[in-house]
This record gives structure tokens, sequence and C-alpha cells, in this order.
């Protein structure tokens, strides 16, 4: 929404991180999530999606180095369960990985919950189109099956 004849590829870019941080905002909100935000690989290794989280949420987005982040913590509770390591904390500690904290910016914030109101209300004003859109990608994915 708003892109026009000006809006570079970069404009486009920066618009999907928007929407992706304004999403993760709305639903760390409705699940009563608090404190940093931890992040790690994928898209999460540009800094720009680190830094638009950050201001849009309010939160220090802290993206941590390694990857895999799930399987490792599997590896963690299979080391402890192993005998290994005799606890968790232990293991997890022998598994050390680096951290990079991105610090909401105050004036970026502001605009950015100027940016969500507009955001909030553009999804509720767009719901009822909702069903035709679906109807529309039925189609499509029934076409691409034949």
């Amino acid at each position: 929404m708003g892109m026009s004849l000006t809006t570079t590829p970069d404009d486009v870019l920066r618009s999907v991180y928007e929407g992706v941080a304004l999403s993760l905002a709305d639903c760390g909100d409705h699940l009563g999530m608090t404190g940093d935000l931890v992040v790690s690989s994928g898209g999460f290794r540009s800094d720009l999606i680190c830094e638009v989280l950050a201001d849009v949420t309010g939160r220090s987005v802290v993206r941590q180095s390694a990857p895999e982040t799930g399987a490792r913590g599997a590896a963690v509770l299979a080391l402890t369960v192993a005998g290994r390591y005799d606890t968790v904390e232990d293991a997890a500690a022998a598994m050390t990985c680096s951290f990079e904290c991105f610090d909401p910016h105050p004036e970026r914030g502001r605009i950015y919950r100027a940016v969500a109101e507009v955001y909030f209300e553009s999804r509720v004003a767009i719901r009822p189109v909702w069903p035709s859109m679906r109807e529309i990608r039925n189609m499509k994915e029934a076409d691409s099956v034949n």
C-alpha cells in the first residue's frame, strides 16, 4: 500500500521488512510477550530488519550468531540426557555463540508508532475483501495443479 511510480527497489525491501516487523509486534502484543526479542539466522542476518524490528517494537533485538537454534537446543538436551554434561546450563554454555544487540531508536520509534496505527487501520479496512482474495488464491492454486 502507498507505492507509486517513484517507489524504488530499496523502498519495496524496506516495506517488506516493516510489514514483517509490524506483524511480529502485533503477534507479540497479543501474546503478552515482554523483554528482549532474540533472533537468529534467515532474514535476521540483515542489520536493517533487526533495526526496524527494534524501532517498531520499542524493544531490544538480540541477534545470536548460532545457526539452527532449534537444532542447537535439541543438541543441548541430548548432550545432557546422554550424560556428557551434568546440567542443561553446562551443555548450553559449551555451545556458546556471540550476540549483537539492536536497541530501539526513540525518534524512529515515534514515527513507527504512527505507521503502526495506519497499518492496523488498513488491516481492519481490508478485512471485508479477504474472502474474495482467498477465492482468487484458491483459483490460482487449482490452476497450478492442473
